[in-house]
């Protein structure tokens, strides 16, 4: 990339701490990986930070990555069952610094646009699909103009107004996508820690036996309308190529020595 494409923004993504304790099998979130790869795509320099590995304080822990990365805008989300997790995030960044833009997404806040603001504290919410939808607010913010003309986010306009856009187009062509950055967001290390015992594995602990096992994706939303559901990633069932997914596979397996893939 040349230096001319580079973005000013300095962007982090971060990972909520859902375990209780250290080494504790959590899922790997593959949609924040999928967002750090369309970011970095964009020419944004992005910074990750998976507090499942990390020792001590949430908050010291994340004030010190903030300055030490010289951080402009965070990135955290997930489901609405890990409210407490994602807003120490957000508390953390506010007490760094208060002019710090903040970013949710995940089912958090397409499950309830509007009290997701108040909820966690951010500036701008992501509903549906986050990777095209963080970059153009990424853009948006880059280059100071209004986010109104922004689709697929909720935000609180300077007179203190909740504003929700019109929903943003699904990704009918998923193969389009980049590829998750999985490293960014220490994924080796979340490899590492896999045990044949996990509530995900569950199978007999010997040494050909540890799992090795890798999220992936072959297709989005669901081709069902339950009402129940308030669909986070859109109402439109697509199905990724196969060719795509088991070329990313096989990469997959190669770098990681993967032994077992999640769909």
């Amino acid at each position: 990339m040349s230096l001319s494409s580079q973005k000013h923004l300095r962007v982090a993504i971060i990972v909520p701490r859902f375990v209780k304790y250290f080494g504790e099998f959590y899922q790997f979130p593959l949609g924040m990986a999928y967002v750090a790869a369309s970011i970095q795509q964009a020419g944004y320099r992005v910074f990750g930070l998976n507090l499942n590995h990390e020792f001590g304080s949430v908050a010291e822990i994340v004030e010190e990555f903030l300055v030490n990365n010289s951080i402009d805008v965070v990135f955290c989300g997930g489901l609405s069952s890990f409210l407490d997790e994602i807003t120490a995030v957000f508390n953390a960044s506010r007490s760094f610094r208060s002019n710090i833009t903040m970013i949710g997404g995940g089912g958090i806040v397409s499950s309830d646009t509007k009290i997701a603001l108040d909820l966690t504290g951010i500036d701008i919410g992501i509903v549906g699909e986050g990777e095209i939808t963080s970059v153009n607010v990424l853009n948006a913010l880059e280059h100071g103009e209004s986010l109104d003309a922004v689709k697929g986010i909720v935000f609180r306009t300077q007179a203190g107004e909740v504003k929700i856009t019109q929903d943003a187009p699904p990704v009918m062509d998923l193969s389009t996508l980049p590829r998750p950055d999985y490293e960014v967001l220490s994924f080796s290390k979340h490899l590492e820690l896999q045990r044949p015992l996990d509530h995900h594995f569950l199978q007999t602990a010997s040494d050909d036996r540890v799992p090795r096992a890798i999220d992936m994706i072959t297709s989005r939303s669901c081709p069902y309308s339950c009402t129940f559901c308030f669909h986070p990633v859109g109402k439109v069932y697509r199905e990724r190529p196969l060719d795509d997914f088991f070329d990313e596979l096989e990469d997959l397996i190669k770098k990681y020595k993967i032994n077992m893939v999640g769909i």
